[in-house]
């Protein structure tokens, strides 16, 4: 059972509308962003409907579980009224940022840390959209490369965020970074979990996996053969030999590629040059399919799927050859562990459609992390 409330504001003082009976209810989670959309028929006919329909605009949308724990939060941006009812169409708070501007300046002494941009950012849309709360923000004292000290001014402030994404986190490994809101509109900001390190946030068995699914990817900007060119501030244009992933070479033939890496030095191009290789190498992949059953928590106990959400990683466990197809995580004996990216629930259905697939480092990623001017590899 699932419970839906219209609140009047995000105060949550004041119910104007709460059901056990939306008919369609669905939600969803993505990143970045956290909470993405909901949408549901409130049934009600004749003056009851009517009220419902001038009331719903620009409130505040919560959906509940029977042990009130907070699946979705977002504000009403459409509604239709019907002879079925009010159908309405909701969005989580992330979507605030693309209406809303910021001026952004840095400091003479180029101190500049990306966490300076997460913070700012926060402090622009609370507590009006956002909580006034950053315990859930990592931090991450990576300067900002000298390339983007031309990015002041006004700025929206999903260019904001998207700009501090682009650094990753704060490791050497360079892990993907994601920021999304969650219960109570509180800002969150995180490394990618790694399914590599075997954990896991929730289990699914293999038979819980309906038949449908479907596996992509591409070999477009696979190159696992790179060698890199830039301009040295002394010698002039410069050639790095080519590195190579033979593993790569051996699953999908030799694809060679030049990184032009702008100007820099020996030592910046030479990192760029494997970390390239290293990001290049295999294709990325994302996969989605529809699980209809229960989820076992990493903390032992069976749970509904509604749990699940994006920025965690899902193992599935006794699959056979065809449901390898299936992940593109980490696999090992008869499971697999994979980065979710996006959920939908259907409450009708009582199904969820999962998307997985675990953001390796991209170009941007580098141009940004090591300053260079340019960092095209094709």
């Amino acid at each position: 059972m699932l419970i839906v409330s219209v609140f009047y504001d995000k105060t949550e003082k004041t119910v104007l509308y709460s059901t056990e009976k939306a008919v369609g209810l669905k939600f969803s989670t993505q990143l970045p962003g956290g909470f993405s959309s909901c949408s549901f028929t409130a049934p009600a006919r004749g003056w009851e409907a009517t009220k419902l329909y001038r009331l719903f605009p620009n409130t505040h949308v919560v959906v509940f579980d029977k042990w009130g724990r907070r699946l979705y939060e977002g504000r009403v941006e459409d509604r239709t009224l019907s002879n079925e009812g009010v159908a309405v169409q909701a969005e989580g708070y992330y979507t605030a940022a693309n209406d809303v501007s910021a001026w952004i300046t840095f400091p003479a002494s180029g101190d500049y840390v990306v966490g300076d941009l997460v913070m700012h950012a926060v402090d622009m849309l609370s507590p009006t959209f956002w909580a006034e709360d950053y315990s859930f923000i990592s931090p991450n004292d990576l300067p900002l490369g000298a390339q983007d000290l031309e990015f002041m001014g006004e700025q929206k402030i999903v260019d904001i965020i998207t700009k501090a994404l682009s650094y990753g986190a704060g490791s050497v490994e360079m892990i993907p970074a994601h920021f999304a809101l969650w219960e109570n509109r509180r800002a969150h900001y995180f490394a990618e979990k790694q399914p590599s390190s075997g954990q896991y946030d929730w289990a699914v068995t293999i038979d819980i996996v309906n038949s449908d699914y479907s596996l992509s990817s591409s070999l477009k900007d696979v190159y696992n053969k790179v060698q890199t060119v830039f301009d040295h501030p002394t010698n002039g244009q410069t050639w790095l030999g080519y590195i190579e992933d033979k593993n790569s070479q051996a699953l999908y033939g030799v694809r060679e590629g030049t990184l032009n890496a702008g100007q820099t030095d020996t030592s910046i191009a030479e990192v760029a040059q494997e970390l390239a290789l290293k990001t290049a190498a295999y294709p990325e992949q994302q996969a989605s399919f529809e699980l209809q059953g229960k989820a076992k928590s990493v903390y032992g106990y069976m749970d509904e799927l509604y749990m699940l959400r994006a920025g965690q990683l899902l193992r599935v466990d006794d699959f056979d050859d065809a449901g390898l197809q299936l992940m593109t995580g980490t696999v090992g004996k008869d499971l697999a562990i994979g980065f979710i990216n996006r959920t939908d629930y259907d409450a009708d259905k009582l199904t969820l459609s999962v998307e997985l697939g675990h953001s390796s480092m991209t170009m941007d990623l580098l141009v940004a992390r090591l300053g260079l001017s340019s960092g095209g590899l094709k």
